[in-house]
């Protein structure tokens, strides 16, 4: 299968996206609104195909809306588990390869995420 590439709207730090209710982490409504909206568009460049199974190789090239300091690995979780909503992967467990990386800023910031079927290396 070939690599599938998708432009994800930004979002929010992890910090933003999960509410302490009753001392317990939950996802916000803001996360379950970009999660939804992660799994459409996965869906919809899909096609309906099935979920890849076995090792994943996610890329992610990520484009802030403006030139403030942010950590890139906050961005991560509820990047992978809206690919997973979709239907890219079982589970973001089968993530082995994973790389993320700053492009320039751009309003209103954006994502390029690419997943590929990771092909084990021979030893």
């Amino acid at each position: 299968m070939s690599p599938i590439t998708l432009r994800l709207p930004f979002p929010e730090s992890t910090n933003h996206l999960y509410a302490t209710v009753h001392g317990r982490r939950i996802l916000s409504a803001q996360g379950k609104a970009y999660k939804e909206e992660v799994g459409w568009l996965v869906r919809s460049a899909w096609g309906g195909q099935p979920a890849l199974r076995g090792s994943v190789a996610l890329a992610f090239e990520v484009h802030c809306p403006d030139r403030r300091r942010r950590d890139l690995d906050n961005l991560l979780k509820i990047m992978q588990d809206g690919l997973q909503e979709g239907g890219a992967f079982l589970n973001d467990a089968q993530v082995d390869d994973l790389h993320i990386m700053r492009g320039a800023p751009e309003k209103p910031g954006y994502v390029v995420a690419t997943i590929t079927k990771r092909v084990p290396c021979a030893s």
